[in-house]
């Protein structure tokens, strides 16, 4: 073995304030190279880089003989003198192995130097946590940033917006069938002080050790509780109860434990992992990384350290924006980033007041438009901060020839405005940022002062589960209808071919369903004058993954503030391993769609106030055999008054809100079973013969 590949010497990195005496000592460490079955990437995902660059498979790494878009990891072991150094504590500093994985970071779009560092330091500090949760035997070594065209087979994918919450598959990095990655935003949005946290903060990196424990240690949440609620008689809350008393409606329900989309730290916990128990955590481990020891006693339970490795990894691969397509590569001088001066328009629909605590703004970036009159991609931001409204928000991925598109809501108004972006004559200068100002136009739709809904619908499923998932978008406008519509997927995916629409009644149209990449994307609205209006959509269903019951990945929001749990049925049988070939399972057939949608009825005739986004649940098939729980997140602030929240329903018939029985625990959020027999979800449950889509918001009551 005299390949380098085989012998790597580092310089060891003492820390004094954790390290034993003879670490001190100490001036390099030997890792030698492990034969590690395993380690090559699945077929899907080096397929997603050969459809950006064929050359990327052969794009050498950092460290000698290593390609690390054909490689997950290099498993080494730590020479016996390193292996001897302990922490001042008597903990080992290494183990007998150590796992480097090789990480793929893709960006939606161009990003300065500014946050190109931010995302170094975050892998750095994510790194270091990983080996100390992991007691020291699995780190990052090589990173590879690169642009949107990377985004499909990226292991993080970082979108523009600021509102999208931190989600990962089970696995996804070993399974073919499963591939997908984790996918999060530009940061971590705390719900409650509405602040973003970026990744390179405890709040930040730690959250993405938290997905990376999903995606690429098989490592399932243990947050979830099969719990019983009970109703008695006409009460208005569903109780928990270890009994159900004679005469009382009785429910099971998969209720979190946690608050995840409400407070950040939440995720940055000490271990890898919400709640399962550590010896259960170490044992999958080795299903996947079968060189980890079997024997040693201090893997019973997490240490308090290693703190970090002390090498100097993970080492970063740049790649030469000359060898490849344009959106591959980072390249620094071609940074899409600028600061937006919104102080003008947001003045201007919050009536003077820029800061009104009744007001929320949403910001889109629109590509220039094509022969049909839509723009060919859109680009989510996010929603506006308070900071945001004082410094200038961070648009992402604009360049001149863009328009930008607001939506405000202030009250019970929506509000629409559009400008032309116009790029700063020169870039500001290192450690200083000068706001751009734009010219705004209205761009309001006719009629969103009266019920209008975006419900995006997903088709069955044809042949093996990774084929294409169909989805259209269905629009109910009481007012006038959109001129055309479209859907924009997330990524590197342009818009789908024009979509021909189709009356279903007076107030209603559809579009023709068409494939998409996968279920997380943007539906955009145009009239004839120019006036737009945009709703998002994300996936649930998909590959196997979660605990929480049959279904895979848990359904929900962008934003993570609504989900859909399950409860796994007490008759099923353990799931098989499947082969890559295998025919899909019946769950992994259910595709769950949630579509988030701004505006709304505020205020109700019973005096009811809106606390929550509206949110549209759409299946491809009716949910008779699923024990499922719908889970809507708030705000804190929320409680401040006396009365109650309460999750309403849209009804269709009626053509109004109706109150549900809801259940209310001490953590912010609601909860109301979606079972047969509960009048809950009628569509969703096949109890009716209408398409099965829901639509489901919370509401402040007075009283209580």
């Amino acid at each position: 073995m005299d390949d380098d590949r085989y012998r790597l010497d580092l310089p060891f990195r003492f820390d004094a304030a954790s390290h034993g005496e003879a670490a001190a000592r100490c001036k390099a460490v030997r890792l030698t190279y492990l034969h590690s079955p395993n380690a090559d990437r699945t077929a899907t995902q080096q397929e997603a880089f050969v459809r950006a660059d064929p050359a990327l498979l052969d794009q050498p790494g950092a460290l000698p003989g290593t390609a690390p878009f054909r490689e997950k990891w290099l498993a080494y072991a730590p020479d016996e003198h390193a292996r001897a150094l302990t922490a001042i504590n008597g903990e080992p500093l290494f183990r007998s192995v150590l796992y480097l994985f090789n990480v793929i970071v893709a960006l939606e779009w161009q990003p300065s130097a500014a946050t190109c560092q931010q995302i170094r330091v975050a892998m750095q500090r994510a790194s270091d946590f990983l080996y100390d949760v992991t007691n020291g035997y699995m780190a990052f070594g090589q990173i590879v940033i690169g642009g949107p065209a990377l985004l499909d087979g990226a292991d993080i994918q970082v979108l523009a917006s600021n509102r999208v919450h931190p989600r990962a598959w089970n696995n996804g990095l070993h399974e073919d069938r499963k591939f997908k990655g984790i996918r999060v935003g530009r940061g971590i949005w705390q719900k409650d002080p509405g602040l973003l946290a970026t990744w390179d903060t405890p709040e930040g990196y730690r959250a993405l050790i938290h997905e990376w424990g999903h995606y690429a240690l098989n490592i399932n949440d243990g947050y979830l509780e099969d719990t019983i609620l009970v109703q008695r008689g006409r009460q208005r809350r569903w109780q928990v109860s270890e009994r159900a008393p004679k005469g009382a409606t009785t429910v099971r329900a998969a209720l979190p434990r946690v608050a995840l989309p409400v407070d950040a730290s939440l995720m940055a916990a000490t271990q890898i992992s919400e709640l399962p128990p550590w010896q259960t955590i170490f044992a999958t481990l080795r299903a996947n990384f079968p060189l980890l020891p079997a024997d040693d006693p201090r893997d019973q339970r997490p240490m308090e350290g290693p703190l970090a490795l002390p090498l100097p990894l993970p080492v970063f691969v740049d790649l030469p924006a000359t060898r490849y397509h344009p959106g591959v590569a980072i390249s620094l001088e071609q940074a899409r980033e600028a600061h937006l001066d919104l102080a003008e328009p947001l003045a201007r629909v919050a009536g003077g007041s820029v800061r009104r605590p009744d007001a929320a703004h949403w910001l889109h970036v629109l590509k220039p438009r094509g022969e049909d009159g839509m723009p060919r991609g859109l680009i989510a931001q996010g929603k506006i901060s308070a900071t945001d409204q004082r410094e200038g928000f961070l648009l992402c991925g604009a360049e001149a020839g863009d328009e930008i598109l607001l939506i405000s809501q202030v009250q019970d108004a929506l509000r629409v405005q559009r400008a032309a972006f116009v790029a700063p004559a020169t870039p500001p200068a290192p450690g200083r940022r000068t706001p751009v100002r734009l010219a705004w136009s209205d761009a309001t739709p006719p009629g969103l002062d009266r019920p209008f809904f975006v419900d995006v619908l997903p088709r069955a499923l044809e042949g093996a589960a990774r084929d294409p998932v169909a989805v259209a978008a269905r629009v109910e406008a009481h007012g006038r209808k959109p001129d055309a519509v479209q859907i924009y997927p997330c990524g590197p995916h342009g818009p789908l071919a024009p979509l021909a629409l189709r009356d279903l009644d007076a107030a209603t149209l559809i579009t023709e369903a068409r494939p998409v990449p996968h279920l997380d994307g943007h539906v955009l609205l145009r009239w004839a004058d120019d006036a737009f209006f945009v709703v998002s959509y994300s996936q649930g269903g998909g590959p196997n993954s979660t605990t929480g019951g049959r279904l895979p990945i848990t359904a929900g929001s962008a934003d993570g503030n609504a989900m859909l749990f399950f409860v796994e049925p007490d008759d099923r049988q353990p799931r098989p391993s499947l082969a890559p070939e295998a025919p899909p399972d019946p769950d992994e057939r259910v595709r769950i769609v949630t579509t988030t949608l701004i505006g709304g009825h505020q205020r109700l005739p019973d005096g009811a106030e809106a606390r929550s986004y509206v949110f549209s649940l759409a299946s491809n098939v009716a949910l008779l055999d699923y024990t499922a729980t719908l889970v809507l997140y708030y705000d804190w602030d929320a409680r401040g008054r006396r009365g109650d929240l309460v999750i309403y329903r849209w009804d269709a018939q009626e053509q109004r809100w109706i109150r549900h029985v809801t259940y209310a625990p001490a953590l912010p959020y609601l909860a109301l079973p979606l079972q047969k027999g509960l009048g809950t979800a009628p569509a969703l449950t096949g109890e009716g013969e209408t398409v099965p889509v829901e639509r489901y918001r919370i509401y402040w009551t007075p009283g209580g």
